[in-house]
């Protein structure tokens, strides 16, 4: 009967007792709410020489042929394009893949124009396209190869000559009529069109089938004579890429390629970077 007998003492405990839970249960869920951000420096106490980096970058416009992976340090260390340990998988511009890139892209040789030993500039006869010239040229012809290329890029200024020569020598063969071998300037009149066809690089050399304007495949073989030659030779009555994809002088892109690279590498556990950027050897 006592403990049910309401006394002021008794009250006044149940009270504070109930004040202080309240307190409690409010500056406790208040601390729960607010964010605080704690600064401390601690010594790496690992007498590892290297620190293991694992990765997983998906860069979206560029393709896997020109993304590298290059380390630096304060040491002087200076590598670049590592492909030890890393996957490249070639990705459409969804994000689907597309498959899995060349772990290591063959060199490309290289041609020096013929008339250069000869002292004779070499002619600008290729036509040059623009958006218009483009879709004209893809609803014409069976296939057309384009360069796509910057006047300030040696690269470019490199590959010109050669180009107007293979030109001049396929427009003499009885297919001519069936195939288009143009330029784009992606700083001048074809700036649009590079735009459209999503032109990262310089020199691009892209090839076009069955009368589409859009869908393409790169051109990755040599730069030469002989090979732009043959490579117009073997697939100007080609219904389909397959083997020019097989004999690896084109890859099938669509627009706005992208590149996923994941992998592990090593650095040294002093400053640096690790970066991925883009290189091209051709």
């Amino acid at each position: 009967a006592d403990l049910t007998e309401a006394t002021l003492a008794g009250g006044t405990i149940s009270l504070l007792s109930s004040l202080a839970m309240a307190y409690l249960f409010v500056s406790n869920f208040r601390s729960f709410l607010q964010i605080e951000t704690v600064t401390s420096v601690r010594l790496d106490e690992s007498q590892e020489k290297k620190i293991q980096i694992n990765f997983n970058v998906t860069l979206h416009h560029l393709p896997c042929r020109f993304a590298s992976v290059d380390i630096a340090d304060v040491m002087g260390t200076h590598l670049q394009n590592v492909s030890a340990n890393i996957v490249k998988t070639r990705l459409d511009a969804d994000g689907g893949v597309l498959g899995r890139a060349a772990a290591r892209p063959r060199p490309v040789e290289h041609a020096v124009a013929r008339s250069v030993d000869l002292g004779v500039p070499v002619p600008k006869v290729s036509p040059e396209l623009d958006v218009d010239g483009m879709r004209e040229a893809a609803r014409s012809r069976k296939l057309v190869l384009v360069n796509y290329y910057a006047p300030w890029c040696p690269w470019s200024r490199r590959l010109q000559p050669v180009w107007e020569e293979a030109y001049a020598n396929v427009m003499q063969k009885p297919f001519a009529r069936d195939v288009l071998m143009a330029k784009a300037d992606c700083t001048g009149a074809g700036a649009n069109l590079c735009r459209e066809q999503h032109i990262h690089a310089f020199p691009t050399v892209r090839v076009y089938r069955h009368h589409a304007a859009v869908s393409h495949e790169s051109y990755v073989g040599d730069r030469t004579h002989e090979a732009f030659e043959r490579f117009v030779e073997e697939n100007v009555h080609d219904d389909d890429h397959e083997e020019a994809v097989r004999s690896g002088e084109s890859e099938v892109g669509g627009v706005g390629e992208g590149c996923l690279v994941k992998g592990v590498v090593l650095v040294n556990r002093v400053p640096g970077n690790f970066h991925m950027s883009a290189h091209s050897k051709a």
